[in-house]
């Protein structure tokens, strides 16, 4: 789960039979709200963000809490997670404050923080 406001996921590349590969690349994706059908959850993960053209999810106004996940189906070795802010959002506040979390289960109640962004506006990283 990725708690954030706004998100294109750059990859989340694990060891597959000894390569690496993107595991998240249009899998399931969920969220806690979505902004418009324009902006859902599965638009994170879809692979378009390199262009003029790029898709990403934007949560509801409203949400305050807003979170993202992709289930990947199966158990991974993740190798690291690489994640791209909405690109000219005017947002900044947006960018502060997240936290990469992992889990096998689908409550979250076991969970390992793969990464986390303090109060530092995050301008894209991998981890």
């Amino acid at each position: 789960m990725i708690t954030a406001a706004g998100l294109l996921l750059g990859s989340i590349p694990a060891v597959f039979a000894d390569r690496l590969i993107d595991v998240a690349l249009s899998k399931t994706a969920s969220a806690s709200s979505e902004l418009s059908a324009d902006f859902s959850a599965q638009m994170a993960n879809d692979g378009l963000n390199e262009n003029e053209s790029y898709t990403s999810w934007i949560c509801a106004d409203d949400d305050k809490k807003a979170w993202w996940q992709v289930d990947l189906n199966l158990p991974y070795k993740i190798a690291s997670v690489a994640i791209e802010p909405r690109k000219n959002d005017g947002l900044p506040e947006n960018r502060r404050s997240f936290r990469v979390l992992g889990s096998n289960d689908e409550t979250f109640s076991e969970y390992s923080v793969l990464a986390e962004q303090d109060e530092t506006e995050f301008s894209g990283d991998v981890w």
